[in-house]
C-alpha cells in the first residue's frame, strides 16, 4: 500500500490510500479488508479489458454485506 502526504490546507482531513490489486497476497488482502471498515468513501478502479476477478468480487461482497453505509464509486 502506498501512503503519501501532500502539504495542502485543503487536504488536511483527507487520506488517500492506493492499494495494489487484490488477490495477489492473502496478508495484503487482510489489511485491505481492515481498511474498508475505516473508509468514508471508496473509489474502486477497474480495468476495462479485464473481467472482475474472484478476489475483487469478495471485496465487493464484503463491502455491501458488512459496511453498506460507506459510499463507493467505480472508475473504469
Amino acid at each position: 500500500m502506498l501512503v503519501k502526504t501532500v502539504p495542502s490546507r485543503y487536504l488536511e482531513e483527507v487520506n488517500l490510500i492506493d492499494t495494489p490489486g487484490s488477490g495477489d497476497d492473502a496478508h495484503r488482502d487482510k489489511k485491505l479488508n481492515d481498511l474498508l471498515s475505516k473508509c468514508d468513501f471508496i473509489f474502486f478502479v477497474l480495468s476495462p479489458t479485464h473481467a472482475l476477478g474472484n478476489a475483487a468480487r469478495r471485496i465487493l461482497h464484503r463491502k455491501f454485506d458488512d459496511i453498506p453505509a460507506v459510499e463507493m464509486r467505480f472508475i473504469v
